[in-house]
């Protein structure tokens, strides 16, 4: 009877044992492939970004009607403030062909936020977890509910971006907890294919 008891006993370590391992190694291969996404999708959001924050001197190989309206009314009122508008050469063509929900630019200085801003036409969650790419993970999108407008005409804009470890996304915006920082004057600045 005790020997019965041990073989049981050993058998059934033996068994939690194997579904451990079994766990820990489909544990690390769901961790290797969403670190793989997440890299891919980050890579992907930097060349984006690259394209939208080119300098002065590789502007001038952008045809001008793929540039952002330069003189929108406001802008002129803004600048008579004494509010310079950070230069942005947008090619709306090219970003609508990366993901054709993308409608906006946002950009906040003194932190990273400089993202494509999208809005899916029926899923209002299906940012939260999928890249502009597609694929499914962090670090997700810039992105609003189709609750808003397009034109940011609304009363309110709800913007939503994750608060990521690793610094992106949203995850900046923590900077402005600094109260030397909070003393200066700050502007986020939203870029439409019509206006800014």
């Amino acid at each position: 009877m005790d020997t019965n008891h041990k073989r049981v006993g050993i058998n059934l370590w033996g068994i939690l044992l194997f579904i451990s391992i079994c766990l820990i190694f489909i544990g690390i291969l769901v961790f290797l492939h969403q670190s793989g996404n997440r890299k891919e999708a980050s890579d992907r959001l930097s060349e984006i970004q690259e394209t939208v924050n080119i300098t002065t001197e590789n502007a001038m190989d952008y045809d001008t009607t793929h540039k952002m309206n330069r003189n929108p009314p406001d802008q002129d009122i803004l600048t008579r403030l004494g509010i310079n508008i950070p230069n942005k050469d947008i090619n709306w063509q090219n970003l609508h062909e990366q993901n054709a929900d993308i409608y906006a630019w946002i950009y906040v200085p003194d932190t990273i936020v400089d993202y494509p801003i999208v809005q899916h036409p029926t899923d209002n969650s299906y940012y939260l977890n999928y890249n502009l790419d597609g694929s499914y993970g962090y670090p997700g999108c810039i992105y609003t509910e189709n609750y808003n407008t397009k034109t940011f005409s609304d009363l309110h804009t709800v913007i939503y971006g994750h608060n990521l470890k690793d610094q992106t996304m949203f995850s900046t915006l923590h900077n402005f907890e600094d109260p030397g920082l909070m003393k200066e004057d700050h502007y986020i600045y939203i870029y439409t294919e019509n206006y800014i």
